[in-house]
């Protein structure tokens, strides 16, 4: 090294191992960190750790109350992390095979997961288009209170039976939207029309309303007894616009807002 440059700038170079090993040089979350750059370190380390003066969780996204993301009424808006994904999905995403049913990476995706948590800018352009799906689920499994809170689990055993789904969206747009939070409606509209917009292309990504429904409710639900969750979870008939042929499902609500997303919102 000296050959080529001086002793005394010699001195000031720092030989870096991986990430971890940077933190230690430079606060991670104010550097922009290159997909590639990730995929090159987990050669080298799994998990990514910070020194205790960085170990601030000020940043995290998963697992935060809407309220702290977005403000108690609010007035934050769509959290970052949240209109990051939804805009790649749009633009990227829509006409793929299996969105939000296929994995991607497990390694890739707690590395974009960790990135985000720590305050980092993320281009997820550079990323497969699964990250973003699987992070917007995993936000949506994450957050404190569910996104149909567990108080309006019991309005569904309201609904009569055999109704065409017409009516169960008037349903769901007089009895259970207009109980939802404030903070809680912004992200459900957001979430919402994007899967309206995957939905409405399934002739190419094979991914229909009930198939979003089937892969989207067990992150929207919220129950301490197992076999209640997934009672809840489970979706009605595969036939646009069938009458419910059972109790109504928070699995069979989810379907309809996708496919009366207008009269829903």
């Amino acid at each position: 090294m000296n050959a080529v440059i001086s002793p005394k700038f010699g001195a000031k170079v720092h030989y870096i191992d991986n990430l971890s090993h940077l933190a230690r040089v430079v606060p991670l979350n104010q550097i922009n960190i290159p997909a590639a750059v990730y995929q090159h370190n987990l050669k080298f380390e799994d998990t990514i750790t910070l020194p205790d003066n960085q170990q601030d969780h000020a940043h995290r996204v998963f697992g935060a109350p809407l309220e702290r993301l977005m403000g108690p009424n609010g007035e934050k808006g769509l959290p970052k992390f949240i209109q990051d994904c939804i805009r790649n999905l749009i633009e990227n995403g829509l006409y793929v095979e299996g969105l939000f049913r296929r994995s991607p990476s497990s390694a890739m995706l707690k590395q974009v997961r960790a990135a985000y948590d720590r305050g980092n800018p993320v281009n997820l352009a550079e990323y497969d288009i699964h990250i973003s799906a699987v992070l917007l689920k995993l936000f949506l499994r994450e957050l404190p209170e569910p996104i149909f809170p567990v108080e309006l689990y019991s309005l569904l055993q309201q609904q009569k039976r055999g109704e065409d789904l017409k009516t169960v969206a008037e349903f769901i747009r007089s009895e259970i939207v207009t109980k939802v939070t404030h903070n809680n409606l912004i992200l459900m509209m957001e979430v919402f029309r994007l899967l309206k917009l995957v939905a409405d292309r399934r002739e190419s990504n094979l991914m229909t309303p009930h198939n979003l429904a089937v892969v989207m409710t067990p992150n929207m639900v919220r129950h301490e007894d197992v076999m209640q969750e997934i009672a809840l979870s489970s979706v009605g008939h595969r036939d646009k616009d069938a009458p419910v042929d059972g109790a109504l499902t928070l699995g069979t609500v989810v379907k309809v807002m996708i496919e009366h997303y207008d009269e829903v919102f």
